[in-house]
């Protein structure tokens, strides 16, 4: 009897116990995204955000704005971004955006989210914005209405379409208002932000915001409900198939996000926070000034800008969190300066000066091959065309309609090679034969210069005599007289000299007629002409 009662309690024990955590695949280092992104725009550095990207679209179209080209769907895990660009996937579900002096730019980041947004809404529009990377994802605090003003987030960051439109499929590009309203549009909005943290979706991370169920009465389209499907084995299976390839750009991220009847399948990473040192492949330039635009440039007036900067401070006093989260102000990335811009960096450089944590070599899940450039018949700058998979939302591409061009400062012609003019101290080279010469031979009293007096003649290996650094030829050398015959000791009697023998012509040898044979002679060699010369070349003996 008393075993079965310890059997039956060790039967309970075992059902009540919790269960073991799943077992997780390793994240990815953080330099996954050089690789995944420079098919599609540049990577830059700035001192205080470390690596930032820039997309191509941002260079090359005028008033590009980051969550304009793609749609809004609600999920399991609120309002999430269906984006209609290739980097899509990526840059709007990791990472900030963040508005420069010279445009916007990307910044690495950790966490998945479904989107990175701050909301307002007025009786008519509904606007979005981009957090800046100084918001930090916090789970205990998230984002609300103190928002904007936590992290001085202006009126120009907002995307505003009128309601009727933001359930629009496609992309809702052509339906943002007028920028130059903004400020009219935000200081009759409020502040709707509801991100919070939820045990029970995805990453845990739920985006509140505008009321789906209004919107659905007010416009021609329903909003798109959707399911969260995750598939990170998808993406590594991808990944890893792309090494075996060899490497080399990614075609518009596949699988990465795509829409399967209700369900959007999104990869979701986790990604590694060890320090990293690597650097992208190639870095196009430096920011040493990157000087943030927050946003308020154009509000008018003094008294205007005052009058929105008060609204926010009500907003925030209004729903302020107990605890305020500190700013993030560390960057995901490297903070070293690479050793050169404009140029593929040698794997050894990329590494960067730490090298991988604690020296040791990542596991073979975690590593990311260099990306390859672009090869033709693939301009450069443009990354390739991605065919059209089932289920996915038409791709429209805005009024614009422009597909990106090479990069700038690509596809340049090289200068012109420019013969060094000759010194004063070099002897002049003859271009002809002497007058008197016959045409049909060579003068056997021109000199054969030194190839490195040529004009157009190949510079000499380094160490080698003829190359400007050698120490016995540079451009200021002066020719040395051939070295004396030996002098006899005193003692000795000195060798007859031979007798001089008349120089005689060489034979000439006339040309055999066209298309005929050349007559049965023994060919005499011709004396040396310089190349280049119009009898050293083109004549048959």
């Amino acid at each position: 009897m008393k075993r079965s009662l310890l059997l039956l309690c060790a039967a309970l024990l075992a059902a009540t116990a919790p269960l073991a955590p799943a077992q997780t695949n390793d994240a990815v280092p953080v330099d996954f995204f050089y690789d995944a992104l420079s098919p599609y725009g540049d990577w830059i550095y700035t001192p205080n955000y470390g690596y930032v990207w820039q997309p191509l679209e941002a260079q090359q179209q005028q008033g590009w704005l980051p969550y304009t080209d793609g749609s809004w769907a609600y999920t399991d895990a609120g309002w999430t971004w269906v984006s209609n660009e290739d980097f899509g996937w990526l840059t709007y579900h990791y990472g900030r955006w963040i508005r420069l002096l010279q445009g916007w730019v990307w910044v690495p980041g950790y966490e998945w989210a479904p989107a990175w947004v701050s909301w307002r809404q007025t009786q008519g529009q509904i606007g979005w914005a981009p957090l800046p990377p100084e918001a930090a994802w916090v789970p205990g605090v998230g984002f609300g209405g103190w928002t904007d003003s936590y992290y001085d987030v202006g009126p120009a960051y907002y995307n505003f379409v009128p309601i009727g439109m933001f359930a629009s499929r496609g992309s809702l590009r052509p339906f943002i208002l007028d920028h130059n309203r903004n400020f009219t549009y935000y200081g009759q909005s409020a502040n709707i932000t509801h991100t919070t943290y939820q045990p029970n979706v995805m990453n845990h991370i739920f985006v509140g915001g505008p009321d789906p169920q209004r919107i659905d009465g007010l416009g021609s389209n329903q909003v798109r409900r959707l399911t969260l499907r995750r598939d990170d084995e998808g993406f590594r299976r991808e990944w890893l198939e792309r090494d075996r390839r060899g490497g080399g750009p990614h075609h518009g991220g596949g699988g990465f996000s795509r829409i399967e009847q209700d369900h959007l399948v999104v990869a979701a990473p986790a990604i590694s926070r060890a320090p990293s040192h690597a650097l992208p492949a190639k870095v196009r330039e430096p920011f040493h000034q990157a000087e943030a635009d927050r946003g308020w440039r154009g509000a008018g007036d003094a008294q205007s800008l005052e009058r929105l900067r008060q609204q926010q401070r009500e907003e925030m006093a209004r729903t302020r969190p107990p605890n305020l989260p500190e700013k993030n102000l560390r960057p995901a990335t490297s903070t070293t300066p690479p050793p050169a811009f404009g140029r593929v960096l040698q794997p050894e450089e990329r590494s960067g000066a730490g090298g991988t944590l604690r020296g040791e070599p990542r596991h073979v899940t975690e590593e990311v091959r260099p990306a390859m450039p672009l090869s033709a018949p693939t301009p450069p700058g443009i990354p390739p065309k991605k065919a059209e998979e089932p289920g996915l939302p038409h791709r429209e591409r805005g009024a614009e309609g422009r597909q990106p061009g090479p990069r700038p400062g690509e596809n340049q012609a090289p200068p012109a090679v420019v013969p060094p003019p000759q010194t004063s101290g070099q002897p002049q080279v003859p271009h002809g034969p002497p007058p008197g010469t016959p045409a049909n031979r060579v003068s056997p009293h021109v000199p054969t210069p030194p190839a490195s007096d040529m004009p157009n003649a190949p510079t000499p290996p380094r160490g080698v005599p003829g190359h400007p650094g050698h120490p016995g030829r540079g451009p200021e050398a002066v020719p040395q007289p051939p070295p004396a015959a030996p002098v006899a000791p005193p003692h000795a009697n000195p060798a007859p000299l031979p007798p001089v023998q008349p120089q005689q012509p060489a034979p000439i040898h006339p040309l055999p007629p066209q298309g005929g044979n050349p007559p049965h002679t023994v060919p005499v060699a011709p004396q040396s002409a310089p190349p280049g010369h119009p009898h050293g070349q083109g004549k048959r003996h």
